[in-house]
């Protein structure tokens, strides 16, 4: 009758830092006037709503920018330019290795006069061409995970066959029609297996709790999620926000509580 209590605290955490195969998101695009014409010089930064942190750029002579190594979540976009209004675009949601094209238009006017930008972001990713599938942290929390581990979300791939998971034992699936235990598997940049190729298994199974999102690249990913001969499977942490936060959790399984096996003998109503 396994039964326990856990307690995952989440702390304030700064930026962090870039890897070379990096779960963190990119905002990149043009920035014109309204007669079409490309604007060198603007300012355009990031505020991450959660942690403050503030990332800023200038578009190149061809008005173009790009704002990387951003930490997932959501965030506020300023663009700024002498004798133009500023811009302030609000909600712009992050994921793990996003790529986003955000392209903007100033107008004419004062640096003091501001335009809230109310228009959503892309859904749709035009500078990436992974086919992949997102499993975000609401997602993870909610469902009945056996055994609480987390890595049991690869069952609600449509590109996986998961196998097993047995207790003691590590997951053992196969993504994008790969070998079995083929993938690679990156937490918050770091390698999550014990080898690159050839029964590649991963040794980290985190609790649910500290998992913001999990990103199941089947096909077409990037040559810097190299080491796989069938899918890459991409963690990322939760880095906490400015406000100290956590989860209460009491776990308790009993086989009472279980519905009966169908093959499972009954005498006197009870299995």
């Amino acid at each position: 009758m396994p039964r326990g209590i856990g307690i995952v605290l989440l702390l304030p955490a700064a930026m962090a830092p870039a890897w070379a195969q990096s779960p963190q998101a990119s905002i990149s695009g043009t920035v014109k006037d309204a007669q079409g014409a490309v604007v060198p010089g603007v300012s355009v930064a990031a505020l991450n709503d959660n942690t403050g942190v503030r990332t800023a750029v200038r578009t190149n002579e061809s008005g173009f920018y790009s704002l990387q190594a951003l930490p997932v979540g959501s965030y506020t976009i300023r663009v700024e330019q002498e004798g133009f209004q500023t811009q302030v675009q609000a909600g712009i949601v992050l994921t793990t290795g996003q790529t986003l094209e955000l392209n903007f238009v100033l107008r004419i006017g004062a640096v003091t006069e501001t335009v809230a930008v109310t228009a959503d972001a892309p859904l749709i990713e035009t500078r990436s061409s992974d086919a992949s599938q997102l499993i975000e942290a609401k997602t993870i929390e909610d469902i009945p995970l056996g055994d609480r581990r987390a890595l049991n979300v690869m069952e609600l791939q449509g590109a996986s066959v998961f196998v097993s998971y047995e207790s003691g034992e590590r997951p053992y699936f196969a993504v994008g029609g790969g070998r079995g235990r083929s993938q690679n598997f990156v937490m918050d940049g770091g390698t999550a297996q014990t080898i690159r190729l050839g029964q590649a298994q991963v040794d980290v199974d985190p609790p649910v709790e500290t998992l913001h999102e999990v990103k199941v690249l089947a096909n077409g990913f990037s040559a810097e999620y190299g080491g796989s001969a069938g899918g890459v499977i991409v963690m990322n942490t939760k880095s906490g926000a400015n406000q100290v936060h956590g989860t209460l959790f009491e776990y308790f399984r009993n086989q009472k509580l279980d519905a009966g096996n169908f093959f499972s003998p009954w005498i006197n109503g009870q299995e």
